[in-house]
C-alpha cells in the first residue's frame, strides 16, 4: 500500500476536511469514511454499518482499503489531528475510499440529497481542487513567461490589425508582412528585444 499523505484541509459541501492522498496509488486523492460521514451529516458508525454490509460489492484495494492495523497510517491520521489515538484504538474499521469507491457508496446511499451533495464532493474535492493544486505549483518564471506571452500575442494582432488598414490606406507599401515581421517589429516596441533575444533572457533555449 503507498503511504498516507494529510495535504492540508479544503472546503467541500461548506466543511471543512482533510486533503488526503495515497493508499491505493501515489498522488491519488483519495477520501476517509469518517470525511463522507461529516460531509454528508451521517454518523461514522452507520456509514461504516453500510460499507460491512454490503463489502462484496466493492474490490478491496481498488475502491476501499481498511487502515485499522495500519500503524504508520496510525501515525498519520493522528499526527493530522483527523483521529485521535483513542479513536483509532476504539475504531473496528478506518475505511479509506478512492474516488470509485465514494462513488459505489453513494449509490449505497441512495438518497437524493446524497446525490447533490456528490457533485459537490467531486467538483471541490476530487477535480476542482486538483487543478487548483497545479496552477498553485507554477513559478514565477512561468508566469513571467505566460505574462509576456500573452500581452506580445495581443499585441501582436493589434499591430496586425494596424497595418493591413494602413496598406489599404495607401499609408504603407502593399508587400508581405510575415508573422515574424510582425512579431519582431511588436517585440521591439515592447521590450527592445526580437524574438530570439527575449527567448535566450528568459531561457528558453529551442522553443518557438
Amino acid at each position: 500500500m503507498s503511504n498516507l499523505v494529510v495535504k492540508g484541509n479544503t472546503t467541500v459541501c461548506g466543511i471543512e476536511v482533510p486533503i488526503v492522498y495515497g493508499g491505493f496509488g501515489k498522488d491519488q486523492k483519495v477520501m476517509l469514511a469518517k470525511t463522507v460521514a461529516e460531509i454528508h451529516n451521517k454518523k461514522l458508525g452507520h456509514i461504516n454499518e453500510l460499507i460491512n454490509n454490503n463489502l462484496q460489492h466493492f474490490v478491496y484495494g481498488i475502491d476501499i482499503l481498511d487502515l485499522k492495523n495500519d500503524k504508520n497510517v496510525a501515525l498519520v491520521l493522528n499526527d493530522s489531528k483527523i483521529f485521535t489515538r483513542h479513536s483509532i484504538n476504539a475504531s473496528k474499521n478506518i475505511y479509506l475510499l478512492s474516488q470509485r469507491g465514494y462513488t459505489l457508496l453513494l449509490k449505497l446511499m441512495d438518497s437524493e440529497l446524497a446525490m447533490q451533495q456528490y457533485k459537490e464532493v467531486i467538483d471541490e474535492y476530487f477535480e476542482l481542487k486538483e487543478k487548483v493544486e497545479k496552477v498553485e505549483n507554477v513559478t514565477s518564471k512561468d508566469i513571467e513567461r505566460l505574462a509576456i506571452r500573452m500581452d506580445g500575442t495581443f499585441r501582436r494582432k493589434r499591430e496586425t490589425a494596424s497595418i493591413t488598414k494602413m496598406i489599404g490606406k495607401g499609408e504603407l507599401p502593399k508587400g508581405r508582412y510575415t508573422y515574424k515581421q510582425i512579431t519582431n517589429i511588436t517585440y521591439y516596441i515592447l521590450y527592445g528585444m526580437n524574438a530570439k533575444e527575449i527567448r535566450d533572457y528568459l531561457d528558453l533555449g529551442a522553443e518557438r
